[in-house]
């Protein structure tokens, strides 16, 4: 699965399933960052500015933190090389605690990756806190 795929498709049902299994895969550990992301990612979530060290960090801040992080599409749109997408993210903490985020994504993309990206997001189901979570790093 990789982001030519999901290019090569004009179907919305099979982008939304290619970009949440790419999406889930990526923050399992099982999709490694580079194969997806452009070393000059920038990334800007709810005002905080990543780059693609910077990502990598959230990834691994986020995999230490919590017990899992799934994805389920909800809405994509893909135009030549751009994507928007919108996403909730369920969250099942340390503590056995679930958060549900509801994501706003508009990408860039370039040779088959990852560019930069430009979320909001808000909490709908935890603590406002948790919305921390979109760009929380070590």
């Amino acid at each position: 699965m990789n982001i030519q795929q999901l290019l090569s498709s004009n179907d919305e049902i099979e982008q939304r399933t290619l970009l949440e299994n790419m999406l889930n895969s990526l923050f399992a550990g099982k999709t490694p960052v580079e194969e997806l992301f452009s070393s000059a990612y920038q990334q800007c979530s709810d005002g905080k500015t990543l780059d693609f060290a910077g990502f990598n960090d959230h990834l691994c801040h986020l995999r230490g933190h919590v017990n899992t992080v799934e994805f389920k599409v909800v809405d994509v749109c893909l135009c030549e090389d751009r994507l928007a997408e919108r996403h909730i993210a369920t969250v099942s903490h340390k503590d056995g605690q679930l958060s549900k985020i509801e994501v706003y994504v508009f990408m860039r993309l370039r040779e088959n990756k990852i560019i930069s990206l430009d979320e909001v997001s808000r909490v709908i189901v935890g603590a406002e806190q948790d919305g921390e979570l979109a760009s929380a790093t070590s």
